[in-house]
């Protein structure tokens, strides 16, 4: 009798198929070509990918980019533009702005975080995709085997409408001693995008691996109160006995307290660094997530990784323009904590660091909207870009800082009215009444409740006049 051989793939080949399939939607046989940007560190796992890429027959080009040229063009100043922004060399750029389909694994040292920023404010296609992974590891492609991306996700997209539909935050946090620390912020409603890290990308759009959260950029100068870190801190997992206490006054870390090594061998560092830097804001705050993976049990120290894991959040401080937002800084580090208590309005999202997905969904399934009065004079101004109609479903699209994502809000009530409204009404202004025009008697009042909804979802602005 004769035995075939079995190929088994190792998880690491496993990994990368899912990068593709799932991240990117590549098959097997595209046409399309594939641009890889790596340094010294992803080279352990270079073949495992290289594999993959042969024998899905994907054209593709690799960027090698070695650490130390990474530091020469950190102490090169010919690199710097007026802003102190990076100009990175031609034949990098070029190549990333004219790819398609990108896999950034550069690593994830602090030291070399401008270039890998740079990489990603580079214009690109306008249907490109980017996975952007720095120091991805062997820890995290074995968790990609084991996330489940359709519930990830749902749930991403659940919990960013939770964080676009609120107006305030508060974050309750414990220490080993039982004692509670509050920390509290103003949302802003839909003026404020969310933002989803589902590990599915959308065109003209970057994201991380692995997937699982969702998050925002609060009013920085609304964040007031204390949290307790106690998960991890950049390159440092936390014991209970290296916890850090961070207390914020008008969005900014006045003072910090541990009885732990690692965090004041962290702190020092970067307050050290970030003053011979001038850097003002590297105790900003910068943003705040909710992690949604449930394939990740424990952290391990890396920001990008322990961010993800299911009922943790983590607090940034430092830049958050790469987000599409006001706070410039060299730094951008993540700060965890485990068990936490999380209210959005009046509403436990997370309770002692259990997901309340059903209060989630209940929440949203019961949600009204104010119903608005419309006078003729009415002048409504119209974003067509933050709303789309796929399959029966209304999207709200999320559009902030390049990274693209999309919220389902309504079933199917308006799709006639809305097909219509968007013939007749591209971007720009309209008065009510004029727009009131292009419909039926019958149909003003439905017409009415759709431009409410759509002011709710600042998808239009109204500005009323009486005259």
């Amino acid at each position: 009798m004769r035995l075939e051989k079995i190929n088994v793939k190792d998880f690491k080949t496993k990994a990368f198929e899912i990068i593709l399939k799932e991240s990117l939607s590549i098959q097997k046989g595209s046409d399309k070509p594939l641009t890889v940007i790596y340094d010294d560190d992803f080279l352990k796992l270079f073949n495992s990918l290289l594999n993959v890429v042969t024998e899905w027959n994907l054209p593709t080009i690799f960027i090698f980019i070695p650490k130390d040229y990474q530091a020469m063009i950190m102490s090169n100043k010919t690199f710097f533009d007026d802003n102190n922004e990076i100009n990175l060399p031609p034949q990098i750029a070029g190549a990333v702005e004219n790819s398609k389909l990108i896999l950034n694994f550069l690593s994830g040292d602090s030291r070399y975080s401008k270039i890998r920023g740079a990489i990603i404010s580079l214009r690109k296609q306008y249907d490109a995709k980017m996975v952007h992974s720095p120091g991805i590891s062997e820890e995290v492609l074995k968790i990609l085997n084991k996330s489940p991306f359709k519930k990830i996700h749902k749930e991403c997209e659940l919990l960013a409408w939770a964080l676009g539909n609120s107006n305030k935050c508060k974050i309750t946090s414990t220490d080993k001693s039982g004692n509670e620390y509050t920390l509290s912020f103003q949302m802003d409603g839909w003026e404020n995008e969310p933002f989803i890290s589902s590990g599915r990308i959308l065109e003209n759009s970057w994201g991380n691996v692995p997937p699982g959260e969702s998050f925002c950029c609060p009013d920085i100068n609304s964040v007031q109160g204390q949290i307790c870190i106690n998960g991890s801190v950049p390159g440092y997992l936390l014991t209970p006995n290296e916890e850090v206490i961070l207390d914020f006054k008008y969005g900014k870390l006045t003072q910090w307290s541990s009885k732990g090594e690692k965090v004041h061998k962290y702190f020092s560092q970067l307050t050290e660094d970030a003053n011979k830097r001038g850097d003002l804001n590297w105790n900003s705050f910068a943003e705040f997530g909710i992690g949604l993976n449930p394939a990740i049990k424990k952290l391990v120290g890396n920001p990008l990784f322990d961010e993800k894991m299911a009922g943790t959040i983590h607090v940034a401080i430092g830049d958050n323009t790469s987000f599409g937002h006001g706070v410039k800084s060299f730094y951008h580090d993540d700060l965890v904590c485990i068990k936490p208590t999380v209210e959005l309005d009046d509403h436990i999202v997370i309770k002692k660091g259990i997901l309340n997905i059903q209060e989630m969904n209940k929440w949203k399934s019961s949600t009204l909207y104010e119903i608005l009065k419309f006078n003729d004079n009415d002048l409504l101004t119209h974003y067509p870009k933050k709303m789309s109609f796929e399959e029966n479903m209304m999207f709200r699209i999320l559009l902030k800082g390049d990274r693209k994502g999309k919220v389902a809000i309504n079933r199917g009530e308006f799709k006639i009215l809305q097909t219509r409204f968007q013939e007749m009404f591209h971007e720009g202004n309209v008065r009510y009444l004029e727009l009131k025009k292009k419909f039926k008697k019958k149909e003003i009042n439905s017409l009415n409740k759709m431009l409410s909804l759509f002011n709710h979802y600042k998808i239009i602005n109204v500005k009323h006049n009486e005259k």
